[in-house]
């Protein structure tokens, strides 16, 4: 919450750079602000006459729409304007509150995730925020890895010695109930998910020869390195859904 407040600055100066009358009114409809907007004493009048106190009244007002309801601080970000200053000034707080092109950010629901997985997990989201895609997709790839390897052991499920990702997928397909049987469209379920299988065989050479977990010259691009961290997510949030 504390963190979300210190975005006020950020936002207000984004409007003081960006805003005309029009995006004032348009705004005031979004947050359910028309009369504090109208009504404001000098909001309008300094924008208008490119005053001194401008840049303090955009500050004010915006202390107010967050104040009168946390929740509007989604509606500020997500107005164009504000999201395209920030992006462009501020790329840091536009990937972490703004970017879509990421599938959400996992959290385990089941309660016996190892220390591994909830290691890499965080590693991978502050490498996502501050580094980019391509630096997450090691530590991705292990949290991954590792919570496959804990719904074995939960489930007593054997895989051998050092299995890798398809081993430890392929497995709880087979011996894990809530993974096997899927209710209605179940054949065509299925087969989406044993196709997975190839998808998840060739996380292996991407992150082993396209990443930064060793010292290779060729890495993937961002797209398709946000392609394979939202993969591994989906994932993820999936069986954990399942099996919660």
């Amino acid at each position: 919450m504390e963190k979300r407040r210190k975005l006020i600055p950020v936002i207000a100066e984004a409007i003081s750079k960006k805003f005309d009358e029009g995006d004032w009114k348009k705004l005031s409809y979004e947050v359910e602000i028309e009369n504090l907007i109208s009504n404001h004493p000098r909001l309008l009048r300094s924008l208008k006459w490119g005053d001194q106190d401008y840049e303090g009244c955009v500050f004010e007002v915006v202390e107010h729409i967050y104040d009168s309801d946390e929740e509007n601080i989604d509606k500020l970000l997500n107005n164009s304007a504000i999201s395209r200053w920030l992006k462009d000034n501020r790329e840091d707080i536009y990937k972490e509150f703004c970017d879509k092109s990421y599938v959400s950010s996992f959290k385990p629901k089941k309660e016996t995730a190892s220390e591994v997985v909830e290691k890499a997990l965080s590693d991978a989201e502050l490498l996502l925020k501050n580094n980019g895609a391509v630096n997450a997709i090691d530590r991705a790839h292990t949290a991954l890895h590792g919570y496959l390897k804990s719904v074995c052991q939960d489930y007593s499920i054997n895989v051998g010695n050092d299995p890798g990702i398809t081993d430890l997928y392929k497995a709880i397909r087979k011996d894990i109930p809530a993974i096997r049987d899927l209710g209605n469209r179940s054949e065509d379920l299925n087969k989406m998910l044993r196709s997975l299988m190839s998808v998840l065989d060739a996380l292996n050479p991407i992150r082993n020869k396209a990443s930064v977990a060793h010292p290779n010259e060729n890495l993937l691009s961002n797209d398709e390195a946000v392609f394979t961290i939202n993969i591994i997510r989906s994932v993820l949030h999936y069986l954990d859904s399942k099996l919660k």
